[in-house]
């Protein structure tokens, strides 16, 4: 299986205004909902029953947001930019502005933790974060994780 294949996020969004965790998931629910084969308010309680043990920091306010539930039908990989630090419900409690989330149905076991380690690989990059710190749209931000780049071979 090849990281391109493995780092196709489906919903991308960039520089996201919000005040909250609480209005990250929502949003995030509301985006990725069609793609997860589930109605929205649906994965949103899912988001929300979820958020305070499956969501990791991992540095430079750099979160992975973790769910697999039997609610959702189609997994799917989701990379969101703030326009400011949001507190989030972090291990470490430290505000973020890069969240990515990696959704999968309850069933998907080894495929999850294989799409959850490439994510987290790929963003431990620092030159990666920091280009996703500067892309204004998302043609640009896909353009981040195309197979050339080299944070995507090193991954």
């Amino acid at each position: 299986m090849s990281i391109a294949k493995e780092l196709h996020f489906d919903v991308l969004m960039t520089d996201v205004k919000v005040q909250a965790q609480s209005k990250v998931f929502e949003i995030l629910a509301q985006e990725a909902a069609p793609v997860c084969g589930v109605d929205a308010d649906v994965l949103y309680s899912v988001f929300d029953k979820n958020a305070e043990d499956r969501t990791f920091s991992l540095e430079d306010g750099v979160a992975i947001f973790d769910v697999k539930s039997t609610q959702i039908k189609t997994p799917a990989l989701a990379m969101m930019t703030f326009d400011r630090d949001i507190a989030f419900n972090t291990m470490d409690g430290k505000s973020v502005n890069i969240m990515a989330a990696v959704l999968s149905p309850q069933s998907c076991g080894p495929v999850h933790l294989q799409r959850l380690a490439n994510v987290s690989r790929v963003l431990r990059s620092h030159d990666l974060c920091t280009a996703l710190r500067e892309v204004d749209n998302t043609d640009a931000m896909r353009a981040l994780f195309m197979p050339t780049q080299d944070w995507m071979l090193a991954a």
